[in-house]
C-alpha cells in the first residue's frame, strides 16, 4: 500500500451557535493546491454545511417539542391521543385490557403564584418521573403517560 503524499492541507471549522463542532479538513498531493479562489469557495462550503447542521439540530428539537412536553419529557396532548387511539385500537381485537391513568395537580395556579414557577415545575416533574418508573410494562411506550395540571 503506497503512502500518500500530502503537501497541501486545509482545516476548516464547522461552528453552529458560536461553537466549533467540527472540522473540515482536506488534503491533497500537489503544492499550493488551495489557493484563494479555493479557499473562498471552501470557506463558503464549510459555512453552509454549518447552516445545514444548524437547521438539522433545530428541526429534530422542533418535531421534539410538536409531540413532548419540554418541561416533564412526556406526551403532549396531540401524542397522547394518538396514542391512545393506537392503544385502544390494537387492544380490543387482541382482547388486551388497557389503563389510562392521568395525574391532576389541585390548585396548582395557586402552588405556581405561592411558591413560584420554579416550585411548581418540580412538583410536575415528580409525578412525571415516578409514573414512567413505574410504567415499565411490556409493550407499553415511555409517550402513553401524560401528566396535565389545571388552574
Amino acid at each position: 500500500m503506497q503512502r500518500a503524499r500530502i503537501n497541501s492541507l486545509v482545516f476548516l471549522p464547522l461552528i453552529v451557535e458560536n461553537e466549533g463542532i467540527g472540522v473540515l479538513a482536506l488534503y491533497a498531493s500537489e503544492t499550493g493546491f488551495f489557493d484563494d479562489e479555493e479557499m473562498k469557495l471552501l470557506l463558503e462550503l464549510a459555512s453552509d454545511i454549518s447552516y445545514a447542521l444548524d437547521h438539522i439540530t433545530k428541526e429534530e428539537k422542533l418535531n421534539y417539542l410538536a409531540y413532548y412536553d419540554a418541561l416533564t419529557g412526556l406526551a403532549n396532548a396531540t401524542l397522547f391521543r394518538d396514542r391512545v387511539d393506537q392503544h385502544v385500537h390494537d387492544a380490543g381485537p387482541a382482547r388486551r385490557k388497557l389503563a389510562v391513568m392521568l395525574v391532576d395537580v389541585d390548585r396548582f395556579k395557586a402552588i405556581n403564584d405561592s411558591l413560584g414557577r420554579h416550585v411548581g415545575d418540580e412538583i410536575l416533574r415528580k409525578p412525571a418521573s415516578a409514573s414512567c418508573a413505574s410504567a415499565e410494562i411490556p409493550g407499553a411506550s415511555r409517550a402513553s403517560a401524560r401528566t396535565t395540571s389545571q388552574s
